[in-house]
């Protein structure tokens, strides 16, 4: 996320610092002032007093420009309450929330002018197993002009306390932290001088775990469906899209749709093709995947380090003709060279910026192979767009409220019923058979039945990865226990006693933890806040966190 979140404020910096030259931008913030009020509910309810010096230059007002969208698609809710008095324009576009106040006249100001804008921000709170916090962009990163005096205060509301604060000046990215920090209870007070055009100030607060209540399901369903334009009547559309599904939405026929055991998968297909083939899907277990059959292969030795954290080490350079597979390692391995290391947990809210790539990849070879005549994923980001532009519809009927709810349930309906209809040519009708066989006999295999195999290692090693993507590699290797003796060359565990029932809860910790940290993003409770990860963990930097934004004079 950070390098996306980079390119982004790259962008915009590029088109500030043109329309800088265009406007002139010969004047200054003298004074930043910010006040901000957590509630108890997650409610932050933000106060910008800025005083405009247009002495140098004169404007008759300024724009302020505070985004609500972030990397990933993620969505604040901001909402704007009130200002002071001047004629006042609001409006959105792709990314910002604008609020331009300007004398009523247009006429030309050549003095200090103060400018006062309140305004609510919704789901900007990050949630942590440890703490809550609050990660706050007080001033943006994107003012042409110098500010040469700001402060901000952060209060939590009763009943809670501020564990920790932070701070961090200079351009977007900086890890400087030329500011103050002062801190009480209930109330942290930070402050920076002579801040240079693009330059901002970021504060953090730490809260203990509980403090602030988590927006509800009910709250999350009102902003998705807020922010995820429209739709069409309901009665209509079930018709339309359950018409459409039993058209095109169904698997082709096979020659045969009987489940036989199967002992191997198709030689062409590796364990994310398998995963991928089976529910449509690429989930972050067929990832997981990629990562055991290589190290099975010999390219990777696995080293637990604890129960959260886990160290790859590239044996030998990895070498395939399959684009995701160097997708997925190059986004492990940037060197791709022998002894090179890296920790699962250096991954977390990094990893996910290749996984849209690697998704593609996968997807596009499989149609390219004739196993789905269209990308899945494409067709269901298809339908979720036209059920996304009918809800946005429905949203914008105000003035018709029950036929604007109908559109918006019709929305719904288009994106649910066009997630199903991906579907599968002949060739992957019948490969699905025969990987539910292979699924069938790795969800039911015996001790008795495993013994008179040859050599019990190389049958669960061969299996493994795509029992890792099906996600019951616990279970089967706990079918090995007492046939397996010696642990694997590539996978050094902390479990004291080798056995298999020992060594399958190890696979289930793996599977659940480097599933969750590469696939982790920033904003989720497993992940951090929207600076890149909790600014208490060595992740904040200015321009990280929530509110941002900039301004320009009008």
């Amino acid at each position: 996320m950070l390098k996306k979140i980079g390119l982004i404020i790259l962008c915009w910096t590029y088109l500030g610092i043109s329309s800088a030259v265009a406007y002139g931008e010969n004047w200054e913030i003298s004074d930043f002032n910010s006040q901000i009020e957590i509630q108890a509910n997650g409610t932050v309810i933000v106060t910008e007093t800025i005083v405009a010096d247009f002495t140098n230059e004169a404007h008759r007002g300024i724009e302020r420009s505070i985004p609500f969208k972030y990397a990933n698609d993620y969505n604040a809710q901001i909402t704007l309450l009130e200002t002071n008095d001047w004629d006042v324009y609001e409006y959105r576009d792709q990314y910002y929330l604008n609020i331009q106040l300007s004398t009523p006249d247009s006429s030309q100001l050549n003095d200090k002018q103060t400018y006062i804008i309140k305004y609510q921000a919704d789901n900007v709170i990050s949630f942590f197993d440890q703490h809550d916090e609050l990660s706050w962009n007080v001033t943006g990163n994107e003012w042409a002009v110098p500010i040469k005096n700001v402060k901000a205060k952060i209060t939590v509301p009763q009943g809670t306390k501020i564990d920790n604060s932070i701070c961090f000046t200079g351009i977007f990215g900086s890890t400087a932290t030329n500011c103050e920090v002062s801190r009480e209870e209930k109330i942290a007070t930070f402050s920076a001088r002579d801040l240079k055009a693009y330059e901002g100030l970021t504060t953090a607060i730490k809260m203990p775990a509980g403090s602030i209540t988590p927006p509800s399901k009910l709250e999350k369903i009102f902003w998705f469906i807020r922010e995820n334009p429209g739709v069409v009547f309901p009665p209509i559309a079930l018709i339309i899209m359950l018409g459409l599904y039993f058209k095109k939405g169904r698997d082709d026929q096979s020659v045969s749709d009987t489940i036989m055991p199967h002992y191997r998968a198709p030689k062409e297909l590796s364990p994310t093709e398998v995963g991928t083939i089976i529910d449509e899907t690429l989930d972050p277990r067929d990832i997981t995947a990629t990562i055991i059959d290589f190290a099975i292969r010999g390219y990777i030795k696995i080293n637990e380090l604890s129960d959260e954290d886990y160290e790859l080490k590239l044996l030998k350079p990895y070498e395939t003709e399959k684009e995701f597979e160097r997708l997925v390692l190059g986004g492990i391995f940037t060197d791709n060279k022998t002894g090179e290391k890296t920790k699962i947990s250096e991954l977390e809210n990094k990893f996910y910026l290749h996984i849209p790539k690697i998704r593609d990849s996968v997807m596009d070879k499989l149609v390219l192979e004739d196993y789905f005549p269209k990308a899945p994923n494409k067709i269901r980001k298809n339908y979720a767009l036209v059920g996304g532009f009918f809800i946005f519809i429905g949203i914008s009927g105000q003035e018709m409220a029950s036929f604007a709810a109908g559109i918006i349930i019709s929305g719904i309906i288009i994106a649910g019923i066009g997630y199903f209809m991906p579907r599968k040519t002949k060739k992957g009708t019948e490969s699905y058979y025969v990987l539910k066989g292979l699924y069938e006999f790795i969800d039911t295999a015996e001790k008795d039945r495993l013994k008179f195999q040859e050599d019990n290692n190389i049958i669960f090693e061969k299996v493994l990865p795509y029992a890792m993507a099906f996600g019951i590699a616990k279970k089967w290797a706990k079918a090995f226990d007492g046939l397996i003796e010696k642990p694997p060359s590539w996978y050094h565990g902390n479990y004291n006693t080798f056995n298999m029932i020992n060594f399958s809860n190890a696979l289930g910790k793996l599977d659940s933890r480097v599933s969750n940290k590469l696939s982790s993003t920033p904003g989720k409770s497993s992940g951090g806040s929207w600076s890149g990860g909790s600014s208490f963990g060595g992740g904040g930097f200015s321009g990280g966190g929530f509110g941002g934004g900039g301004g320009r004079g009008l």
